[in-house]
């Protein structure tokens, strides 16, 4: 029975040497979803007031090796203060209500490198994300110097190019499936954001604001799933 136990023993540390486990998927496509969390930094109006925001990404990844890169797309909404302390918002003549929000969304590219750490359900990679997203804001508000207060609407777009470094932990559920909890960090810049301002009666004003390079964060917890053989 002891010497069954140690050929058995054995044969397991042969089997691993041969085939080493490793914490990505044995498949060379997957695919992920993973829920986000991102913010921008800087100091221009348009960069400082978009707040901490939460949403979603799914990507496609080829892995033929401990390299591997993903394309996605993203979404995140964020609670939007533009218009909070603006020295161009007088509040005896503009109120601006509470529900203004910044949508930043589109698509990623994302290559990795996954480290070897000596462990089969777990390793930790380095990355870099490349994306370009459009930011899309709304508020809505009234003039309320005439009576009654005349509603209007609010609508600002601008392009945005992101470059970002950083990395993470696959956790190798099964054959299959890995967790993937990452974060990178990085520069990123918006061109002029398009500002078309409607009031309740149809007139509408156009106008750009200038904005300026700054930094964001992304943050990411997703699962993965292995595809094809």
């Amino acid at each position: 029975m002891r010497l069954l136990t140690r050929c058995a023993s054995t044969i397991g540390v042969l089997a691993l040497i041969a085939h080493p486990l490793t914490a990505q998927t044995s498949q060379r496509f997957s695919i992920q979803a993973s829920g986000l969390g991102a913010q921008a930094f800087g100091d221009s109006p348009v960069l400082d007031n978009v707040k901490f925001g939460y949403g979603f990404e799914a990507q496609v990844r080829y892995t033929p090796s401990a390299f591997s890169i993903g394309v996605g797309f993203q979404w995140t909404t964020h609670k939007q203060t533009l218009f909070d302390n603006n020295p161009a918002i007088d509040p005896t003549q503009l109120q601006i209500n509470s529900g203004s929000r910044t949508k930043l969304y589109g698509g990623f590219i994302e290559p990795r490198y996954v480290i070897a750490a000596g462990s089969n359900t777990m390793a930790p990679y380095v990355s870099a994300r490349v994306s370009i997203l459009k930011q899309s804001t709304s508020a809505d508000g009234n003039v309320i110097t005439v009576n009654p207060p005349v509603p209007f609407d609010v609508k600002a777009d601008a392009t945005g190019f992101n470059i970002n470094g950083g990395g993470g932990l696959l956790f190798r559920l099964t054959d299959r499936v890995n967790l993937d909890v990452g974060a990178t960090f990085g520069w990123t810049d918006y061109g002029n954001l398009k500002v078309t301002v409607t009031d309740g009666t149809g007139g509408t004003v156009t106008g750009e604001s200038e904005t300026q390079s700054g930094t964001n964060l992304v943050l990411r917890l997703g699962l993965a799933v292995g595809i094809g053989g």
